[in-house]
């Protein structure tokens, strides 16, 4: 299909937003049409399909002997935000899962590794990555190995326009070649090495690592599987909220512990049912001190930008990107060469919901 197949096809639909970024404009889908998913980018010439879901497994033995008849990757699952990295009209730009180029993921990218000499050399090439860390302005978790700012991990590199990304030996070689930084790997194994593999999430849960993600060895084939105390560190992390996260967004993280649990005969102790219980119960009573400490429900963020244009266009970009999200600059500076910004998400829905509780007011569920 041409390209101007699809814009038109995804504008008679509803579904096509567009975006400027300097002097880059673009369109992207907003839902899904056909192949074409949320997230796919398209300016002028080029498309870049969206990162394909990834289905998770819940029960680690039978996930694997159901979805590998023979050798495949494992390697670690980095818990950041996702982004695509390509070069278009002379600049290298990242952009998030939905399709938007973001003025911070790009701007920090000469921090992360020399992008210009790999596209200089594979100008066709997208570079699929996670970028984790404390300061970063989309999430609230991130591993435990990165105590300060952002890092940057690659898991997948695509040619323009198709969706299965090149064969994970050859990215680990190419990757590697130009200095770019991985998520970690821990070797290739067959469907026999459950317990091989067992072990190794184990070892992830202690650390507090999300978990791994399995690759078939021509990367047409992938499943994700997590740890017992990452699902935890979610509810414990977002409870605060809770009245802005879809119910699902809870129970699917229960069900993966039970799951896990079950196939493991991991005892189900006072401490564990404590700590499940915990962050739950904590995790909300931290909302509601929130709410009557400073009437509203919010979280605060601190970004480094090399560029202080990336750090405007960054504000702007996500004062746009949500209805229900109010933005309050706190402080804009500069520290060891960097211009850092210290802002606000006010939640407006689970403010207005609290407030309303608070004052005796009912609500309709």
């Amino acid at each position: 299909m041409a390209i101007s197949e699809i814009l038109k096809k995804a504008l008679d639909r509803n579904i096509l937003d567009e975006g400027d970024y300097l002097d880059i404009h673009y369109y992207r889908i907003s839902d899904d049409m056909g192949k074409y998913k949320r997230g796919t980018f398209i300016s002028g010439d080029r498309i870049i399909m969206n990162y394909p879901s990834i289905p998770r497994i819940m029960r680690l033995e039978e996930g694997i002997k159901a979805n590998f008849k023979t050798h495949f990757f494992v390697e670690e699952k980095v818990d950041g935000y996702n982004v695509r990295i390509f070069k278009i009209k002379g600049m290298i730009v990242a952009i998030t899962r939905g399709g938007f180029i973001c003025p911070f993921s790009t701007d920090r990218l000469k921090d992360f590794a020399s992008f210009e000499r790999f596209f200089e050399d594979h100008p066709e090439l997208v570079i699929a990555g996670e970028i984790a860390g404390p300061e970063n302005p989309y999430i609230e978790v991130y591993p435990p190995y990165i105590r300060e700012d952002v890092r940057f991990f690659a898991f997948d590199v695509f040619k323009s326009g198709e969706k299965i990304p090149i064969a994970p030996h050859r990215r680990y070689e190419i990757l590697e070649k130009y200095g770019i930084p991985q998520v970690r790997r821990f070797g290739r194994f067959s469907p026999d090495d459950v317990e091989s593999i067992r072990d190794i999430v184990f070892d992830l849960n202690r650390e507090g690592i999300e978990g791994i993600i399995l690759k078939s060895v021509d990367s047409t084939r992938m499943v994700k599987y997590t740890t017992i105390n990452i699902n935890i560190s979610d509810i414990e992390a977002d409870a605060w909220m809770i009245l802005e996260m879809p119910g699902n967004f809870y129970t699917s993280r229960i069900a993966r512990i039970g799951f896990a649990l079950d196939e493991f005969n991991i005892p189900v102790d006072d401490e564990l049912l404590k700590r499940v219980g915990k962050a739950f119960i904590k995790g909300f009573l931290k909302g509601i001190e929130m709410y009557r400490r400073t009437g509203r429900i919010s979280h605060e963020y601190r970004l480094r930008f090399n560029d202080d244009q990336n750090l405007a266009l960054f504000l702007d970009h996500i004062k746009t990107v949500s209805d229900s999200i109010k933005i309050r600059i706190k402080r804009i500076y500069r520290e060891d060469g960097k211009f850092v910004l210290e802002f606000e998400k006010v939640f407006l829905k689970s403010t207005s919901e609290i407030s309303q509780i608070m004052k005796g007011g009912g609500i309709y569920d």
